[in-house]
């Protein structure tokens, strides 16, 4: 008796866009007698974004699902599959879940699917790190009467550093130095 069941497959871990190769392997779909197993073929059929795009023409290259004698059999059933800095500045390949499908057909036609997912993190939603620069902080203004004031505002180091961020600074005037007495020695009092 041929018996060919659906297995369900692992997701593929989490990325952040590190530009890091990250593993996936089959798991073949139950089918007996074992010597039944080399008939099954499987590929990868839809590779679909969130919002159904496809990214089957990105991505589909990065499988060996063939289980065959090529220069390649020791990577057979797996994937590698490398979120870069570039796919996310550039906006090819958006944060958000992937679906990938993959299909088996039997010798006698039969197919069975599943599906697993990849989630591609937004590495600047919120950035990893948002601190002011030690080495060009905020300066106390030089308060001498006469000069013209400017402000300074700080160097914003942010990281992964490709992060766009605004910062809003208010600037608070100091409405009482009006009526302040000031000790200054040998110059005297000002109001």
């Amino acid at each position: 008796m041929f018996t060919y069941a659906a297995v369900d497959q692992d997701n593929v871990a989490d990325d952040k866009y590190t530009d890091t190769a990250i593993a996936w392997s089959l798991n073949r779909f139950t089918v007996e007698p074992a010597f039944c197993i080399p008939t099954v073929t499987y590929e990868i059929t839809s590779i679909v974004y969130s919002d159904a795009t496809s990214y089957l023409a990105k991505f589909q290259s990065s499988f060996d699902v063939a289980f065959d004698s090529d220069a390649d059999a020791p990577n057979d059933g797996t994937a590698s599959l490398t979120a870069t800095t570039l796919d996310y500045t550039s906006g090819d390949v958006p944060p958000g879940t992937y679906t990938f499908t993959v299909e088996s057909t039997s010798k006698n036609g039969s197919k069975l699917s599943k599906t697993f997912t990849w989630t591609l993190i937004d590495p600047c939603g919120p950035p990893t790190n948002v601190q002011i620069d030690p080495l060009n902080v905020f300066s106390i203004p030089d308060f001498s009467i006469g000069v013209k004031h400017t402000d300074k505002y700080p160097t914003v180091l942010v990281e992964p550093n490709y992060c766009t961020f605004t910062l809003d600074i208010t600037s608070v005037p100091y409405d009482d130095f009006a009526v302040q007495t000031f000790d200054v020695p040998d110059v005297g009092k000002f109001f």
